[in-house]
């Protein structure tokens, strides 16, 4: 569990540092916002994997687990999409799209919080029996 957690840790960084490689080499100006928009997403899309992914790693068999694994990070940007969506219909935040995507990473981390919890409930439940 450990491995996977440093692993979603680093994808979220090479993540957010990809993109703006990339603008660089093309000779676009990187700014500290959009710095900060790529690293909220990229944290956000590999929150929300990790806790699609985790509770998923006890509650099923091997097989179905790996399968979980490799789609979470695809439902993970699916997510991120929608609830930008979402808040955009809420809050109107086309001027300030930086403060749709925070909302959504803080979704993420108490998503993740959530989901780490219910997979700890279900190892010891497990566990002990």
């Amino acid at each position: 569990m450990r491995s996977f957690c440093f692993i979603s840790t680093v994808l979220g960084m090479l993540t957010a540092l990809v993109p703006c490689a990339v603008l660089v080499c093309f000779g676009m100006d990187i700014t500290f916002h959009s710095l900060l928009l790529y690293g909220s997403i990229g944290m956000s899309a590999c929150l929300l994997a990790g806790g699609i992914s985790l509770p998923c790693a006890y509650l099923f068999d091997p097989e179905k687990s790996q399968i979980v694994f490799m789609t979470s990070f695809m439902a993970g940007t699916g997510i991120i999409t929608g609830l930008v969506l979402l808040i955009n219909l809420v809050f109107p935040v086309k001027e300030n799209i930086l403060l749709a995507f925070h909302i959504v990473l803080i979704i993420s981390v108490i998503w993740f919080f959530i989901s780490y919890r219910i997979a700890v409930k279900v190892y010891q439940k497990r566990d002990i029996s």
